[in-house]
């Protein structure tokens, strides 16, 4: 059965890292407001343990698509019969090692060398530009099956110019918020990928039961640790001696004895958790 590779492209700060954290259920991406954080290619299987299903990358932002898109048109022109791939091939053998064009080289260097699907996502509270169509139309150049994704975080006050931008150079676009989403729609846009790719479809529908069979497996463990912490904290016991004929010794001692089942109460509560 075909693994699929999905990278999950785009311009910098559009909330690609956060989108394959929700997705993936790694906890150890990193993740920053300013947006750059990520400046390599960075692979996370779905689900994490046992038998890869899918694998997501996590790719740097573009930085000049505009000019990398507007070389590989001009060779094309130059070079008649030539496809889009083959543009990019052109554009990795000129720019490669040039220290120009860097981002473009990571993200479409990994997305052939892995024949990955393509997920372009869109912040939707960042002007949309047109530049933005430079980044589309360089990823349609690859020939990779490709989807949009725009991520409706903070007031999403460009959805509406992204949507159709987005709409005019892919076949299918989804929504979602990248940091807020429940599970459900998380694998709601898992189940989307099945139709980059037919032969992807069983690897993807597996890749869903497995994370919705985790959560199941996670919702019970919680259930477990809640119930052995009522009965632990519920059962818990201090005796305290004190003098009875001393002014104020019980008063003093029911205060050590509450203090001191305050104290098991929160140990028990942070090992539950």
């Amino acid at each position: 059965m075909t693994v699929p590779q999905i990278a999950v492209v785009g311009f910098v700060n559009a909330g690609k890292s956060s989108l394959v954290a929700a997705l993936s259920e790694h906890g150890d991406i990193a993740i920053d407001e300013q947006g750059g954080t990520t400046r390599e290619c960075h692979a996370y299987t779905c689900p994490r343990s046992g038998e890869p299903n899918l694998v997501l990358i996590d790719t740097p932002g573009f930085q000049d698509a505009r000019h990398a898109n507007a070389w590989m048109q001009q060779w094309q022109d130059a070079n008649a019969g030539a496809t889009g791939p083959d543009s990019v091939r052109a554009f990795l053998r000129e720019f490669a090692d040039s220290g120009r064009f860097v981002n473009e080289v990571r993200v479409l260097e990994t997305v052939l060398s892995c024949a990955a699907g393509l997920l372009y996502v869109a912040h939707a509270d960042r002007r949309y530009r047109t530049s933005h169509d430079a980044e589309m139309a360089l990823l349609a150049r690859t020939g990779q099956p490709r989807m949009g994704v725009l991520n409706r975080v903070g007031r999403a006050r460009h959805a509406g110019k992204w949507q159709d931008a987005m709409r005019s150079h892919f076949g299918k676009v989804v929504e979602i918020d990248a940091v807020h989403a429940s599970f459900a729609q998380r694998m709601d846009l898992f189940a989307s990928f099945t139709g980059l790719d037919d032969a992807w479809a069983p690897s993807i529908r597996r890749a869903v039961a497995l994370l919705r069979g985790d959560r199941r497996a996670i919702h019970q463990r919680a259930a477990d640790a809640l119930g052995d912490l009522l009965v632990e904290v519920l059962s818990v016991r201090v005796e305290v001696p004190f003098a009875a004929d001393a002014p104020g010794a019980r008063e003093r001692a029911e205060e050590r004895a509450c203090a001191t089942a305050r104290q098991r109460i929160a140990a028990a509560t942070t090992a539950a958790r």
